[in-house]
């Protein structure tokens, strides 16, 4: 019986020491099949206009990418898997700029307007935590019980009135805001007949 060195599960491949390089390998593998696809119909003087090659890398690439991103977007810490992110990132801005391949790197960024892929994964994964995981304290959320909630006399301080205490009330209905901008003759002006 032979030992594996990586298992797929729920479509996230894990291998045997847990730093998630086999699934980027894997999901940069299957973005490049999918936009040198898209590269024969997306040529420089014609072919498929850029609004709908953004188009299909927001709702193909992008989501390929981040499947599963809350669980392996630590690995993005090392060098080598960031730079498989990125080569995807190049060759879809050069793709949706219609840019010659030789251009450099951030001109067609800056064209396309698209951040970062590792900083769309790491929001991504951090949306993530924050509407159904793990909190900045590293605790998870959980629903209040309603028995638990403070009863809002403890939590309001009143203050009783004394005499002694005046408080003038300034409503400026003509659109001022202050007493400065404030013209007296205006509420005769506005209710003209």
């Amino acid at each position: 019986m032979r030992q594996e060195e990586t298992i797929k599960y729920l479509g996230i491949i894990i291998d045997k020491r847990l730093n998630f390089n086999a699934h980027i390998d894997y999901t940069t593998g299957k973005c490049i099949k999918l936009i040198h696809a898209l590269s024969k119909s997306a040529k420089v003087n014609w072919g498929i206009r850029h609004d709908v090659l953004r188009m299909i890398y927001f709702g193909a690439i992008l989501p390929i990418l981040s499947y599963g991103a809350q669980v392996w977007v630590d690995s993005l810490q090392r060098k080598g898997n960031a730079l498989k992110l990125r080569r995807i990132e190049i060759l879809t801005n050069i793709k949706i700029a219609k840019a010659y391949r030789t251009t450099s790197h951030e001109a067609p960024c800056v064209l396309t307007g698209i951040a970062v892929v590792i900083i769309e994964l790491e929001n991504t994964a951090r949306l993530y935590h924050i509407t159904r995981g793990k909190n900045q304290d590293g605790l998870y959320d959980a629903p209040m019980n309603d028995r638990r909630w403070p009863h809002l006399a403890n939590v309001i301080e009143l203050k009783n009135k004394r005499d002694d205490m005046h408080f003038n009330l300034y409503i400026y209905m003509d659109g001022s805001k202050n007493e400065k901008d404030w013209d007296p003759w205006s509420q005769y002006l506005s209710t003209a007949p």
